[in-house]
C-alpha cells in the first residue's frame, strides 16, 4: 500500500473525539445543523425522490435509514439518497477548491444508524470524515477524474471504517477500494450541469461505504491507489491536522442562500442594492468578479441557463433573482421562475467581468462589486467582502437555527424541531441516533 493511503488509515483509526478543541466540536455541530436543513430543502426533489425509489428496492441487515422520509435499506443506498439531499440546492458548506465537505455528514449518519453507533462515535466520525476531504482538497493535484466524488469518497470510507471498527490495514483496503471506483470524469466549468454535479458524489458516498464493507470482508484494492490515480508522491506530503486548532473543519464556508459559492457576494450585494432602486427602471448590471468566480459562473452557457443545476451556477440569474425577489432561496429555482419575462429580461442587462484586484488575493479575500445603472443615468454600486458565512464573518448558531427552522417548519412539528436542534448541540450524549431520526421523520 503506498504511503499516503496508509497515512489516511492511520489518522482515521488513531483519531479520537477528544482531540477536537471545542470550537471545533462545536463547528462540526453547526455544520451538521446545516446540512440538516438542506436535506429537509430538498426532500423533495426529482433526483432525491429518484434516489428513495431505488433505496425502497434494497434490504440489509443490518438496515439504515434515509433521512427525512425513514426508508430502511443497505447503508450504501442510504448513503447515497442522503448525500443527494445535503448537497442537491447547492446550499450546504463549501471548502474552497474542493467541494462541499459536508456532503459526508448524511452517509456518515446513515452507517451510524446501522451499527447503533452512538452520538460521540457519530461525531467523531464525521470529524474524520471533514479532515480528510479538506487535506486532499489542500493536496497537489491528484490525478485526472480525482473530482469531489473521490474526495466524498474516501473520507465517507475512513468515517465507515472507523464506525465498523476497521484497523489501519482493513482502513487502508477500503481507501484502495474506493478510489478504484470513484473516478469521474471532470466537466469543464463554464459548460452546461446536470445532476450530476450531486450525483458524482453521492456516487462516492456509496462507494465510500461499499468499499469500508467490502474490506471488512477481506476483499483488497489496487496496492498503490494513490500513485495509479496519477498522483505520485504529492498527496503523500500535505501534513493531516485534525486536533485542536488545526482542525479543517473552522474553514468551510457556510451559505445564507441557496447559490454557487462564487456567486454570495455578489447576491448580498445585489440584495443590498435592491432597496436603493427601482427594479424596472435598471438598464445595466455589471458585476465585477476574480477569475475563478468569471471562468465558473460568469460566461458562456451559465449567462442565460434553461435549467435547475445550471441556473444554480449562473450568476446572471442569481443576481436578477436576488434584486427582483429579495431572496434565493430554492423557491427561486421553478420553471416558471427560470423562463418568466421578468427574469429573463433583467438577466440579458447583467455583464460579468474580472477585477484583476479581487483576483490576486482570491483564497485569502472572497469579494465582488455590482454597479448598477437606471434610466437616470444614476450608477449604484456596492462592494462585498467576505460575505456571510465565510469563516471571518461566520453565520451565528441562531442564524443556522433559522435556516434549519425555514424548513423543518413545513414538513416537521414545532416539538420536533426544537428536539432536532437540542439533539444536535448535545450529540456527544446520545447513546444512538434513534431520537434524531425519529424527530426527522417528515
Amino acid at each position: 500500500m503506498d504511503a499516503a493511503a496508509h497515512k489516511l488509515a492511520e489518522f482515521a483509526c488513531d483519531f479520537s473525539f477528544d482531540d477536537l478543541a471545542d470550537e471545533a466540536t462545536h463547528a462540526l455541530k453547526l455544520r451538521l445543523l446545516d446540512a440538516l436543513a438542506t436535506s429537509l430543502a430538498a426532500s423533495q426533489a426529482p433526483p432525491v425522490e429518484a434516489a428513495r425509489t431505488l433505496a425502497r428496492a434494497t434490504s440489509s441487515d443490518p438496515e439504515a435509514q434515509v433521512l427525512i422520509t425513514g426508508e430502511t435499506t443497505t447503508m450504501e443506498d442510504a448513503a447515497y439518497a442522503n448525500a443527494l439531499m445535503v448537497q442537491y440546492w447547492d446550499y450546504a458548506d463549501v471548502y474552497l477548491h474542493g467541494g462541499h465537505p459536508s456532503t459526508t455528514l448524511g452517509p456518515v449518519l446513515a452507517v451510524a444508524d446501522a451499527t447503533g453507533a452512538s452520538g460521540r462515535d457519530a461525531l467523531q466520525a464525521m470529524a474524520i470524515a471533514y479532515e480528510t476531504f479538506c487535506c486532499l482538497s489542500d493536496s497537489a493535484p491528484l490525478g485526472v477524474g480525482a473530482g469531489p466524488g473521490l474526495r466524498v469518497g474516501t473520507a465517507t470510507a475512513l468515517a465507515a471504517s472507523r464506525i465498523l471498527g476497521l484497523n489501519v490495514d482493513h482502513t487502508a483496503e477500503a481507501i484502495a477500494l474506493t478510489i478504484a471506483g470513484s473516478m469521474s470524469p471532470v466537466v469543464p466549468r463554464d459548460r452546461q450541469l446536470s445532476s450530476w454535479r450531486v450525483g458524482s458524489s453521492a456516487s462516492g458516498s456509496y462507494n465510500g461505504v461499499r468499499a469500508a464493507r467490502s474490506a471488512s470482508a477481506g476483499i483488497k484494492g489496487p496496492i498503490e491507489p494513490f500513485i495509479a490515480l496519477g498522483a505520485g508522491k504529492a498527496a503523500e506530503l500535505v501534513p493531516l491536522g485534525g486536533r485542536g486548532s488545526e482542525s479543517r473543519i473552522l474553514y468551510s464556508l457556510l451559505k445564507p442562500r441557496a447559490a454557487e459559492y462564487h456567486a454570495q457576494a455578489s447576491i448580498a450585494a445585489a440584495l443590498e442594492l435592491r432597496d436603493q432602486i427601482n427594479v424596472p427602471d435598471i438598464t445595466g448590471i455589471d458585476a465585477y468578479v476574480y477569475a475563478h468566480a468569471l471562468g465558473g459562473i460568469g460566461r458562456g452557457v451559465k449567462l442565460q441557463p434553461n435549467d435547475v443545476d445550471t441556473a444554480l451556477h449562473s450568476l446572471s440569474y442569481l443576481v436578477s433573482a436576488a434584486l427582483l425577489d429579495g431572496d434565493v432561496s430554492p423557491a427561486q429555482f421553478t420553471p416558471e421562475r427560470m423562463a418568466s419575462a421578468d427574469v429573463r429580461g433583467l438577466m440579458a442587462k447583467v455583464t460579468v467581468q474580472e477585477d484583476p484586484a479581487y483576483t490576486e488575493p482570491y483564497h485569502a479575500l472572497i469579494a465582488s462589486r455590482l454597479e448598477i445603472t437606471t434610466t437616470s443615468g444614476k450608477r449604484h454600486t456596492d462592494e462585498v467582502h467576505q460575505p456571510k458565512g465565510h469563516y471571518e464573518n461566520p453565520m451565528t448558531d441562531a442564524e443556522v437555527e433559522t435556516k434549519f427552522r425555514r424548513y423543518a417548519t413545513p414538513l416537521l412539528s414545532h416539538k420536533a424541531t426544537d428536539s432536532i436542534i437540542e439533539r444536535v448541540w448535545n450529540l456527544e450524549s446520545e447513546p444512538d441516533l434513534t431520537g434524531l431520526f425519529a424527530d426527522l421523520r417528515a
